[in-house]
């Protein structure tokens, strides 16, 4: 009961006296009060926007480390420095909106269902007097939360949070896992698209992709709290130093102590949230080829006059010891080419080069640094001209490197679709022949010339053509010939690759036949 006195000075509740200019009916003591909330909460915002700021750089190599192949990155600096060369400062705050917008929600339930929870452990368990019998009223008043209640209150806090969290930090998981400097060429654009596509395709179920994995990373908020209490009472009955600064040191020995034992299951859990969902959101079921297998396509000229076969085989993102030639922002890319019957072929290492070449302009090698690409192109069969004496094989002594060089292109690019390599475009090669007629005056095309059509021809070109860009990537060319007749065979090159039964449809339909074929036994 409350009793006002008469003089109007002093106001009596429960037995305490206020001053009557302090209590907390008074109008300024409210607008005061009010103020006070309305500063607290400006000032947690800062505290967010600068723990956002200062924080999230370290978080996203952190990211970054936890997730990429190990030859990605050969550590912390090394990471630092290649978000640094390749995204510019942008790269580090990648993700940043989600936790700059979570963190606020999430560090206030966080620590208003850490105080509630306290209070009901106090309450009902170690204050309570069905558990603590022994204990009169006056002594259960008196009781403290023990430091086993602040690490269950903790764990309770966390779960709590991770409502909040779980789908914060996945969508920032894998905004910080786009290493493309552009944005135009990220999957995601950004957070908002993020989310709306994870929840187009997944639902709520693919927006708390990692939830159980968030849900034991936040249980060690026990350790957290725990120590926390720990460090507290230590300082404060062995040292001398103010609040804040006790406050200030166990926070920071006991988040130490917290990452020291969450660490493993935040590395887990980041793995979970960055992995592919696949489906319709068509992020794939796989980043790369892990080169467990070798995969393998035949590649055959379609076209008459040629039946050059070569299969490839491709191992990619394999993890090798260090070489002198390795690359330490890309993948590394070794084509190597086994001739037929153990027959040499005309300039070997030549087109092993040149195929290598095509495939560095092809693949994202940025997804893999210091990784393997290996590609083996093996001749199964090519055509022998039996009236010729010995009959001259294709691409053997006496005979041009140009037919096996367009076939190598076809096999590397089918093998490296075949194999899961990602990859920016694709490209079909072509080998043209001219012909000169009487006089020079007039010429003569050949796609795909045979061993006998080459004979007659002055000169031979192989040209590869990129799908989506339609540029010539590869160019070589041997023999006599005019520019009118260059920029002729070039023209008919390209109407092979881009016509609607061209090469390049041919592509679309091998890898469509192999992927049924390799899925067929699932029908069964």
């Amino acid at each position: 009961m409350a009793a006002a006195a008469d003089s109007g000075r002093v106001l009596a509740v429960t037995g305490t006296t206020y001053p009557a200019s302090s209590q907390p009916h008074d109008a300024a003591a409210v607008a005061a009060k009010s103020a006070s909330n309305y500063k607290g909460f400006l000032a947690g915002i800062a505290s967010g926007v600068a723990k956002c700021t200062v924080g999230h750089p370290f978080d996203t190599i952190k990211v970054r480390l936890q997730t990429s192949p190990k030859a990605r990155f050969s550590g912390p600096l090394d990471c630092c420095l290649q978000t640094l060369r390749k995204e510019g400062i942008r790269g580090f705050y990648k993700g940043m909106t989600p936790p700059l917008i979570g963190w606020m929600a999430s560090d206030s339930v966080m620590l208003g269902s850490l105080t509630l929870y306290r209070k009901l452990l106090l309450n009902n368990v170690y204050a309570n007097p069905v558990f603590r019998p022994d204990l009169s009223a006056q002594e259960l008043d008196k009781v403290k939360l023990p430091i086993l209640g602040h690490g269950i209150a903790g764990i309770g806090a966390g779960f709590t949070v991770s409502f909040i969290a779980a789908p914060a930090e996945n969508i920032k998981a894998r905004l910080q896992t786009q290493y493309a400097a552009k944005k135009s060429d990220r999957f995601y654009k950004g957070p908002v698209d993020c989310t709306a596509r994870i929840l187009k395709t997944h639902g709520l179920r693919g927006l708390y992709r990692g939830f159980f994995a968030t849900c034991l990373f936040r249980s060690f908020f026990f350790c957290w709290w725990t120590s926390y209490e720990i460090f507290t009472q230590q300082l404060q009955n062995h040292t001398s130093l103010s609040a804040p600064m006790i406050n200030f040191w166990a926070g920071g020995m006991s988040a130490q102590v917290f990452w020291l034992t969450a660490y493993p299951c935040d590395v887990v859990k980041q793995r979970i949230m960055t992995d592919p969902l696949g489906g319709k959101l068509g992020d794939g079921e796989r980043r790369v080829a892990d080169g467990s297998a070798t995969y393998t396509t035949a590649a055959k000229t379609s076209l008459p006059g040629s039946t050059i076969t070569i299969t490839c085989g491709v191992n990619y993102a394999l993890e090798v010891p260090y070489r002198s030639d390795e690359r330490p922002s890309t993948v590394l890319i070794e084509v190597n080419l086994s001739p037929h019957n153990a027959v040499s072929l005309v300039k070997e290492r030549h087109v092993e080069t040149l195929v290598t070449r095509v495939l560095e302009s092809l693949v994202v090698g940025e997804e893999t640094p210091r990784a393997l690409l290996q590609v083996s192109l093996q001749v199964m069969d090519v055509e022998t001209d039996e009236t010729l004496p010995g009959g001259i094989k294709e691409g053997g002594q006496g005979e041009s490197y140009l037919p096996i060089l367009a076939a190598a292109v076809d096999a590397a690019v089918l093998g490296c679709l075949d194999a899961g390599v990602v990859m920016r475009d694709v490209a079909a090669a072509v080998l043209v022949g001219i012909e000169a007629g009487k006089g020079g005056s007039q010429t003569k095309l050949i796609v795909s010339p045979g061993v006998r059509e080459r004979k007659r021809c002055n000169s031979l070109h192989v040209f590869a053509f990129t799908a989506a860009r339609r540029k010539a990537i590869l160019v070589e060319s041997e023999g006599r010939f005019n520019l009118q007749g260059f920029e002729s065979a070039m023209k008919a090159a390209a109407e092979v690759v881009f016509g609607l039964e061209g090469r390049l449809h041919g592509f679309r339909s091998a890898v469509e036949q192999n992927a049924e074929a390799k899925t067929r036994w699932k029908e069964g």
